[in-house]
């Protein structure tokens, strides 16, 4: 039948796929249909509700609608606390989720410890080289860049990048992210020559992995753009624009708008 409690993990993988291919649009749906059958069927304080929320909260931050997020990220954070108790690896995804939509709100005084409680529970309980431990580290960076603090931030961007690359391999769309964020900061710093470098690489994975027209790829051709903008390289920074007008969507990065990936690569308890 089409209320069956089956078609939950389906419908959900579907719409975190679209999610993930950029495709938000056809996401929504089917990711609000596995939310109802799932509270219906399960009961709202279920652990796979718990999954369905964090999903459909990430589909909406990523699209900066943040107060349609963030009470859908806080909801799974709190049934996984209630589910795991306070210091379980499974609440490194929904404190990571939380932590970052603060971030790009600016309410850094409400992320940083989120972000600080989910590193000490995945260094304590997963080990340091952990990709969901890069994860963190990479939010935490951006968390400290946001705020002009490039010093603390570096090597929390540095080790998320290390990670990823061992864990991942070097040309994974997880290792761009780390990629991005550490280039933008040398950028941020005037540090134009080891910027630019990383960013082309991350432009180059997310081109050749996602496809031309993901959103991640236009924020990697923004952000190319607007480092060869800041050095007066207009001839080399024209054609990322002309590029970028013709990818639709919103254009504009705000503050760098980082994004923060998926839980689905891991199964975290």
């Amino acid at each position: 039948g089409p209320e069956r409690p089956g078609l939950i993990q389906p419908l959900n993988d579907l719409g975190w796929l679209y999610t993930n291919q950029g495709r938000y649009a056809e996401a929504e749906p089917l990711l609000k249909r596995a939310l109802d059958i799932g509270e219906k069927s399960l009961g709202p304080e279920h652990r796979e509700v718990s999954e369905i929320l964090g999903d459909l909260g990430r589909l909406y931050a990523n699209q900066g609608q943040y107060d349609e997020g963030e009470p859908l990220l806080k909801r799974a954070l709190s049934i996984q606390e209630k589910a795991l108790g306070p210091e379980r690896p499974g609440l490194i995804q929904p404190l990571n989720d939380l932590g970052w939509l603060y971030t790009n709100q600016g309410r850094y005084a409400e992320a940083e410890p989120l972000l600080k409680r989910a590193l000490d529970i995945g260094e304590k309980s997963l080990g340091p080289e952990h990709p969901a431990v890069g994860g963190t580290l990479g939010v935490l960076g951006r968390l400290n860049a946001y705020q002009g603090r490039y010093d603390e931030a570096e090597p929390l961007l540095k080790r998320a990048l290390s990670i990823q690359e061992k864990a991942l391999g070097p040309e994974r769309p997880g290792v761009s992210q780390p990629l991005n964020d550490l280039g933008m900061l040398y950028a941020a710093q005037g540090r134009y020559a080891e910027a630019e470098p990383l960013l082309k690489r991350a432009l180059s994975i997310r081109e050749r992995e996602l496809g031309v027209q993901h959103p991640w790829v236009r924020e990697s051709v923004t952000n190319l753009s607007l480092l060869y903008e800041k050095q007066k390289r207009h001839d080399e920074a024209e054609p990322l624009e002309k590029r970028t007008s013709g990818m639709g969507g919103n254009h504009s990065i705000p503050r760098l708008r980082w994004r923060w990936h998926s839980r689905r690569n891991l199964h975290l308890e």
